[in-house]
């Protein structure tokens, strides 16, 4: 019910005239307190503005913890290329299989059918593009493999050994 009501209020006030109501309704309240009548008119306002501040770093609390939690709570953006490589899958034949999934060919320029056969371990491979994809399969081969670059240009990746 009262979950209801502040869902209610929020929607029509928003957060500046609920805030408001209640710091209203907690003042008219606290103000009203017998402990006031004893006080001093300077001592009651030092008691105002310590009420104030607190109110204030509550409310700057909760809003960094608002903040904190929308930044966990938003997913992560998905990158567009999610591949799997099964054991014993050749550099070139994963390579191929990322350029077709693009609708792209490749071209290799400086290696050897040796390097391109090189085995890669078992991995899932998750890259922002294709480009950056080919870039990350270095890292699994099982024995050495030569750097190399890779660029696009006009729907086909010039896959190049750097010396």
């Amino acid at each position: 019910m009262v979950e209801k009501f502040w869902k209610t209020a929020l929607a029509i006030g928003g957060v500046a005239s609920t805030g408001a109501f209640v710091f209203y309704s907690l003042n008219k309240q606290w103000l009203s307190l017998d402990i006031f009548s004893r006080l001093t008119p300077n001592q009651t306002f030092l008691i105002m503005l310590v009420f104030l501040l607190f109110v204030f770093l509550i409310a700057v609390f909760m809003l960094i913890a608002w903040v904190i939690d929308k930044k966990r709570n938003t997913p992560k953006s998905n990158p567009c290329i999610i591949y799997s490589i099964p054991d014993g899958c050749s550099f070139r034949q994963v390579v191929s299989i990322l350029a077709a999934e693009d609708k792209s060919v490749i071209e290799f320029r400086g290696f050897r059918k040796k390097e391109l056969d090189v085995k890669l371990s078992s991995k899932t491979i998750e890259a922002s593009s294709t480009l950056r994809a080919i870039e990350l399969i270095q890292s699994l081969a099982k024995s050495f493999f030569p750097a190399y670059s890779v660029i696009k240009i006009d729907g086909k990746y010039i896959i190049s050994k750097k010396e």
